[in-house]
């Protein structure tokens, strides 16, 4: 049994139910059905308990919920795994989602339990691969005097 599965008219009744809550848009309600199935009720019930039923950028049809869901039920533990793979915002989004990279970063922190610095340290590599992969701009690096290469080259320095 695949999680989720159900006949077409059940889940189009778990659409047209999700619809009539006031922060879900009927496209909304039709595509977390579409891309959760029954699970879609988990999705809008964790987003409503933990105040992520926003979507994830302008005109998206995603919710922040399912970036939650991801990290509890589907085991996503990378920023990169979620706006690359779970929710393919790095296919949808212009900028592959460099722009919302540090909300998805902080939602999955939270569930994840990291920090302020792991937030950072996952959006900088997903910057790097989504430079590497799509020629999105590289994320800004620190002056080259504080550097992590910098420091070690002047430790050693010539002069």
């Amino acid at each position: 049994h695949l999680v989720g599965a159900a006949e077409r008219p059940a889940l189009e009744r778990i659409a047209a139910d999700l619809a009539t809550i006031p922060a879900i848009e009927p496209a909304v309600a039709a595509r977390l059905v579409d891309r959760h199935g029954t699970e879609a009720l988990g999705v809008v019930a964790l987003g409503a308990e933990l105040d992520l039923l926003r979507p994830l950028h302008d005109g998206s049809h995603q919710l922040e919920a399912e970036v939650a869901w991801a990290a509890r039920h589907e085991h996503a533990l990378s920023l990169d795994d979620v706006l690359a793979r779970r929710t393919r915002i790095a296919m949808g989004l212009r900028d592959r989602g460099a722009s919302i990279a540090p909300r998805v970063a902080a939602i999955l922190g939270a569930e994840l339990g990291w920090g302020e610095t792991r937030q950072a340290l996952e959006v900088e590599s997903y910057l790097r691969s989504a430079h590497r992969e799509f020629d999105v701009p590289p994320p800004e690096t620190e002056a080259p005097s504080e550097s992590p290469a910098a420091v070690a080259g002047s430790a050693g320095g010539t002069g």
